[in-house]
Formats: C-alpha cells, structure tokens, sequence
C-alpha cells in the first residue's frame, strides 16, 4: 500500500511540475512575426548510398529479382527568397545540381540459364526552380499559384555480362543521354496562413543563454521576447556584402534591443561572447505554425528524349541506335491540408495531406537508325490517374546546435480507365494498376560553425505496384521492392 501512495505521489509531482514548466514556457504560436524579407545562398556537398531488394511476380510465381547497390555524389549551389507581408507570403528557390553516381545490380531471371552481371555510371547536370506565392484577399482567405521547373540532361553508360560457367557469353555497352524538362503550376484557392515563427525561438535562446550567463538584469517577459524576436526580423531583413561589418552592426543592434528594454545586466566580455554565440548559431532553426487548407487545379506537363546506342562485344552485327522520345500532360484537381504546431520550445508536429484525381495523356515517338532505318513510329495512351500523399513528422530541437526529425511517409497512384493505341495496332482499353509505397524517415542536422553545417537523413521504404495483365501468361502482375537510402550532406552558407 505504501508503494502505491509513493508511486502515485511521484506521478502527481511529476505532472504538477510539467504543468508549471508548460505554464511558464514562451508559446512560439502566439507570437505573428513582422514584414521581412530572407535571402541566403548555400553549397550543398552530398554523399548518399543505397540498397534495394526487388522482386517480380506472374500469378504470384518468382519470375525474376535483383539487389542493386547505388552510390552518388554531388556538389549544388541554391538560392533562396522568402517574403512575408500581411497580403502575400511566397518563396522563390533556384538550385543548380551537378552529380557522379555508380550502381551494380546482381540480377536473377527465371527464363535465363546464365548468370547476369550490371554495372552502372553516369553524370547529371540540373536546374531547378520553385515558386510559392500565396496572395491574401481578406483575413486567412489566399489565391495561390506554384510553379515548378525542371530542366535535366543525363548521361548514362552501363554494361551488361552474362555468363555461362566462367565464361563470357555476352558483354553489352549501352550509352544513353537523357534531357529532360518538367513544368508544373497549381492555381489554388484556400484559407489558412503558416508563418515562420523561427525568430522567437532565436530570441528565447539568446535571452535563456544571456540568464544562464548571469548577465541579464532580471527576468524576461512574453512581451521581451516578442519585442526582441520583432527586432531579430527586422535585423535579418537587412543585407551586407562584408560579413565583419554585418556581425559587428547586427551585435550592437542586438545590444540596444536589450538595453531599451532594460535587459543588460554586467556587459563584459562574457556578455558580448555570449551574445555573440547565440546569435550566430540558433538563427536557421526553422519553426512554424498555423494550417492551411486549399483545393485547385493541377496541369503537369513533361518531356524528355532518349538517344540510345549499344555495342555488341562478341557479335557487333548486334549493334542498334536509335531515339525516343515521350511527353506526358496531366490536368487535374487537388484538395490538401497542412498543419504546423509547435508542441513545445523543443518539438515540432507537422502533417501534410493531399489528394488528386484527373487525367494523363502519353505520348511516345521512337525512330531506330541502326541496324535498320525506319521512321518514326508513336504510341499513344490516355488514362484516369489518382495520387494521395499523407507525411508526418516530429522534430526534435535539444539546442541550438542540433536537431533530430523522425517521420512515416505514404504515398500511392492509381490508374484507372483509360485507351491505349500502340503504333499499327487498334486502339484498346488500358487496364487498371495500383502503386503504392510507405516506410519511415529521419534525418539529424549539427551546425559546425555559424556557416558550416553537417547533415544526416536516411530512409526505409515498401513499394507495391499491382497490374491487371490479361494475356495467356498471367491474370495480373506484381512487384514488390525494399528500398534503404542514406544520405550525407555538408552545407557551406555564404549568406
């Protein structure tokens, strides 16, 4: 009995304790940050790997598998631009990429005697650009139009061995360029608003770190540190080419910030290095909060082409080139919600649904030029197709060096009713297909210096596309595949 009232009294200290902590914590909601404008210019230096097991069915019999392993590497500059005013927030992103990757592939095919061999490499060059611009008509109520842009040229060059005994059977070398461009522009309408209430946490961290120096003259208020967090918007809104002369006049902004509102205690050198030191740090922890629900049209357009030659080692008469090309159009409607909550000075909840539903039109062009020469031919589908994607996470931030975010991604496509018209064949109904793939994420970010930062993320994922196939194999087809990726990114900001 004893041990029940112990337990019972550490339980209702516990939650009396975390009542008051909760109480007496700054709500990083409450506070709505002023009009500002954010640029910044990073490098991003990447590593990333991964291993994939895929398997293939025919009425559920083994027909084929293969374990690939996937390196890469890349170097890419972005630009960013953030605007926020009481009648428009919008973001404006520009990222070159240019990237090495390799991968080897350990097949196995059922209708094959031989042992198979893959080996791949390849370089990519890659534009990117994004746009968000939500115009706010009266309270929370916005138009909203995002263009995307995708401009992409890869090379490829991968051989294929087969084997019988230890012998070479077959050596194949195909290389293989690819530009590709890819538009998108949603037009939405909603209602909502999420702001970046990052600058709070700044505050809160430099005033908490100021306290623990003993250098505050008495405690803080909500009100200090919304005042301060207005002040931190404003300073960041402005820009310098000389990164000294930025620290100096933003450090003696930040000091008479502190003193108007009567906050300095003893400023020695300890006040200034401390101030000095969580300003530089904590300022791209990137907090929001607020929703928004939204729902619009949604017209994708993509185009790319193929060239493709292959060289035949032991029988050259083999050899091909030829071209492809194929565009894909989509128009259809999209309803979504995302919710941004700050739970607490040191966790984030994010969830992010969406969903739409519309048509897709194909169109691919192939010409072969060698061995034998013959036109162009095109192949034409039209098809009902459906998305839906539901993310959420949990970030983490223990300081103002560090944080830790953990999620669970699911996401799937379905293709319905549609016509198929290949090239000297009558047109045909299309059958149904489903796609689907879900699996956890997480990613760990540590700032080694006000510029230089490391970063860690990695993934597990299970995919499953299904597929109607009517023909004399088989009822229907199926795939399934395990995906591990990881990744590792060190980023160098210039401002």
């Amino acid at each position: 009995m004893k041990i029940k009232i112990l337990i019972l009294s550490i339980l209702l200290a516990a939650l009396a304790f975390n009542s008051q902590a909760q109480k007496e914590e700054f709500k990083l909601s409450s506070y709505t940050p002023p009009e500002y404008v954010y640029k910044s210019l990073d490098f991003y230096y990447d590593l990333s790997g991964n291993l994939s097991r895929e398997a293939d069915y025919y009425d559920d019999s083994l027909s084929s598998k293969n374990i690939v392993n996937y390196f890469s590497t890349s170097i890419s500059p972005r630009y960013s631009r953030y605007s926020n005013r009481a009648n428009y927030q919008g973001s404006n992103d520009v990222q070159l990429y240019a990237g090495y990757s390799i991968n080897k592939d350990d097949p196995y095919n059922s209708s094959f005697s031989s042992d198979q061999y893959h080996l791949q490499n390849g370089n990519a060059l890659k534009i990117f650009y994004d746009g968000q611009n939500r115009f706010y008509l009266a309270g929370k109520r916005f138009i909203e139009i995002d263009p995307t842009a995708r401009l992409i040229t890869q090379t490829t060059k991968y051989t294929d061995k087969s084997f019988i005994g230890d012998s070479l059977a077959q050596q194949i070398t195909t290389t293989l360029w690819r530009p590709e461009v890819y538009l998108m522009a949603p037009i939405l309408i909603g209602y909502g608003r999420i702001d970046n209430i990052m600058d709070a946490r700044h505050a809160i961290y430099i005033l908490d770190d100021l306290k623990k120096a003993g250098r505050l003259s008495r405690s803080f208020s909500d009100e200090d540190v919304i005042s301060l967090a207005t002040g931190i918007s404003k300073l960041k809104n402005k820009r310098f080419f000389d990164s000294r002369i930025r620290n100096i006049e933003e450090l003696v902004a930040l000091d008479s910030l502190l003193r108007s509102a009567g906050l300095n205690g003893e400023t020695d050198a300890l006040f200034y290095v401390t101030l000095n030191d969580s300003w530089n740090f904590p300022g791209v922890q990137n907090r929001y909060s607020g929703y928004r629900v939204y729902g619009g049209i949604d017209p994708e357009y993509q185009l790319n082409y193929n060239s493709t030659r292959a060289d035949w080692k032991l029988s050259p008469q083999g050899n091909s080139k030829s071209w492809e090309s194929r565009s894909s159009a989509y128009m259809g409607l999209m309803v979504g919600y995302k919710h941004e909550k700050p739970i607490s000075l040191s966790w984030q909840s994010t969830l992010d649904v969406w969903a739409g539903y519309g048509i897709e039109q194909n169109i691919r062009k192939e010409k072969m030029i060698l061995p034998e020469p013959w036109d162009a031919r095109v192949w034409k589908t039209t098809q009902q197709r459906g998305n839906i994607s539901a993310v959420y996470s949990v970030g983490y931030y223990p300081s103002s060096r560090t944080w830790l975010k953990a999620g669970i991604n699911v996401s799937g496509y379905y293709y319905g009713k549609g016509t198929d018209k290949p090239y000297g064949i009558e047109e045909s109904d299309m059958h149904p297909s489903v796609y689907a793939t879900a699996g956890p994420d997480a990613a760990a970010y540590f700032y080694l210096s006000p510029q230089l930062r490391l970063e860690f993320s990695g993934s597990i994922s299970y995919s499953y596309n299904w597929a109607e196939y009517k023909s004399y194999l088989a009822d229907h087809y199926s795939d399934n595949k395990w995906y591990l990726y990881l990744n590792s990114r060190l980023t160098y900001s210039i401002f």
